[in-house]
């Protein structure tokens, strides 16, 4: 490249610029020299072919050597070139012309119409008929055409019966299958669909039939109809009834059940926790007309009256009445109350029996009393109500009185027996009073007000209705759900029971002159000392008298006669002992006849 000298006038060192012109034409001839090297063409670095890389003439001849043979060897391989010939056939082809092939433009069946190609791609299907089935197979390229013998063939059956051509036998029992004669065609009709299935055998089927419950029980196989008459024996074996289809009056669950209450409850408080439910003691008399409240008639027994607003009957007599035997089973004596007329309600009349310690004894979770008792009545439509009264006692904190509804019964003249079972609910978290006198109180109710009817699943209140005879006879309550028979305590028993409660020194209603003697042991001492005949429940409230007259005693000797204004007396729950005297004086040495009474009731 030539060197193009130019004029410098800016941007350029000025102290320096002397400098610069000094070298400029060594400069100059130095870019000469340099631009006829560039154009000089005899390679004056003396470069090589092989530094550059330049192909030599043999080099250059050997390729070319082989890429015509490569042109020689294609243009000699006939597979991949046509021919002369090949073109001259092709040349012949007409336009749209197709490789020839064996194939048919129809397919014809005798009979009908023939299958025409519709084009030159058209599918033949073969279907296959009744009878026939056609199979292909692609891999193999196979068309198979089975016959299954199940073709519909033409009619002929009139060849096969009577008058045909071929006729096919009937059948014979254990023998050679054949046709269904008409006979055996009958015999089918009448056999009912399904026949011989399980449950075939209807009512229909089996008709009626009569069981004889005189065939006795036996094992082995027989007729449905024997077999239907020996179980109908057992029935009757089971239920002791003289005939089969009688019911017994309780069923084998309730009776288990009954003996199960009684092995449960077989003496003691769960078999009958009443004293004398029979009403055969009556230590008090056995009349009492008009008794007032709190009073006790036959042993246990006690009146409970609430006049309320009403008015009751001017006339109640309370008495013992001797059973006519045969009537209620082992027992001699009913309760009677007999009324003048019915009052006016509403009153509350009652008569209430107080079991001791019955709520511990006898209630609680899960468990369940029963009462029952006979009761008859005079008085038309009258009717007589129960409950059950928890009282827990007195002192301390008890808990509140509680009422367990019981029912009422309509009565009519002839006896009846009647039950109720209760739940008597829980006991936890109830407190007892702390002087032992808690009680469950049955109570029989004669009349009742509208504040208590539910006490008895009424609907209404009661009154005595009428005049006449309400009574009542063995009462009893017992542990469970079932009323127990009724076991009678002999006579000695049930006294001495009730003895605990109450005991009188003598046998009437009222006193005697003296059935006990005390020695005078100074003017003012009575000595002297009794046991009472069994352990009464606490200590008694003592009454004596002679001749009916409080605190008086009679002289044995002469008859005189002392009356006391008040006496004191030691006594336990085992007898009583000295007997103090106020208000009088009697004779030292003397002896001195008393009755007395000794009362512990709840």
């Amino acid at each position: 490249m030539a060197f193009i000298p130019r004029i410098i006038s800016k941007f350029l060192d000025l102290a320096n610029l002397q400098r610069h012109n000094d070298n400029f034409s060594d400069i100059k001839t130095e870019l000469d020299k340099h631009d006829l090297h560039v154009a000089s063409k005899s390679n004056p670095h003396e470069v090589t072919v092989v530094q550059i890389g330049a192909e030599t003439p043999a080099g250059a001849q050997a390729k070319a050597t082989v890429v015509q043979n490569n042109l020689n060897t294609h243009t000699s391989n006939s597979a991949i070139h046509t021919t002369q010939s090949e073109k001259d056939k092709l040349a012949g082809i007409a336009a749209g012309a197709e490789v020839n092939q064996n194939s048919f433009s129809k397919v014809a069946v005798a009979g009908q119409s023939d299958v025409d190609a519709d084009s030159k791609t058209d599918t033949l299907t073969i279907a296959g008929g009744t009878g026939i089935t056609v199979t292909t197979n692609p891999t193999t390229d196979t068309v198979t055409i089975i016959a299954t013998g199940t073709a519909t063939p033409g009619a002929h059956a009139s060849s096969h019966i009577t008058g045909g051509t071929d006729i096919i036998p009937n059948a014979v029992a254990s023998g050679n299958s054949g046709l269904m004669s008409g006979a055996d065609k009958s015999k089918l009709d009448g056999v009912a669909t399904a026949a011989g299935t399980a449950g075939s055998a209807t009512d229909t089927v089996i008709g009626n039939r009569t069981i004889d419950d005189t065939v006795t029980a036996a094992t082995g196989a027989d007729t449905p109809t024997r077999l239907w008459s020996k179980l109908a024996n057992m029935i009757k074996a089971i239920t002791g009834k003289a005939i089969w289809y009688i019911p017994p009056v309780k069923s084998i669950e309730q009776l288990n059940k009954d003996l199960n209450d009684v092995a449960g409850a077989r003496t003691g408080v769960l078999q009958n926790a009443l004293i004398n439910g029979n009403i055969d003691v009556w230590q008090r008399g056995t009349s009492f007309t008009n008794p007032a409240t709190g009073t006790y008639t036959t042993d246990r027994f006690k009146i409970a009256i609430n006049n309320l607003t009403g008015v009751r009957p001017t006339n109640i007599i309370h008495s013992r009445q001797t059973l006519t035997p045969g009537d209620i089973p082992n027992a001699n004596y009913f309760y009677r109350v007999n009324t003048n007329g019915a009052g006016t309600g509403p009153y509350r009349y009652q008569l209430n029996h107080l079991i001791e310690n019955g709520i511990k004894l006898l209630c609680g979770a899960g468990k369940k009393l029963t009462f029952s008792f006979y009761a008859r009545s005079t008085i038309a439509g009258k009717k007589i109500g129960v409950s059950l009264v928890k009282n827990y006692g007195s002192g301390g904190t008890p808990s509140a009185v509680e009422t367990i509804a019981g029912n009422n019964f309509t009565l009519t003249s002839s006896w009846q027996k009647f039950t109720v079972a209760v739940d008597t609910n829980t006991l936890v978290g109830k407190e007892f009073g702390t002087n032992n006198d808690d009680s469950l109180i049955l109570v029989i109710a004669y009349a009742w007000d509208a504040a208590t009817q539910a006490n008895y699943a009424a609907s209404s209140q009661e009154t005595f209705v009428g005049s006449g005879d309400i009574d009542i006879a063995q009462v009893q309550v017992n542990a469970g759900d079932t009323a127990l028979p009724f076991q009678p305590r002999s006579f000695a028993e049930e006294l001495a029971l009730c003895q605990r409660y109450y005991f009188k020194s003598f046998d009437s209603s009222s006193s005697t002159g003296g059935s006990f003697c005390y020695s005078a042991a100074a003017a003012t001492v009575l000595a002297g000392g009794i046991i009472f005949p069994v352990t009464m429940r606490t200590i008694p409230t003592l009454v004596l008298s002679q001749n009916g007259v409080v605190n008086q005693f009679r002289k044995v000797s002469d008859g005189a006669l002392a009356s006391a204004t008040g006496i004191s007396v030691d006594v336990s729950t085992k007898g009583l002992g000295a007997i103090g005297i106020f208000g009088t004086t009697i004779a030292v040495s003397a002896m001195y006849q008393f009755d007395f009474t000794a009362d512990a009731e709840l």
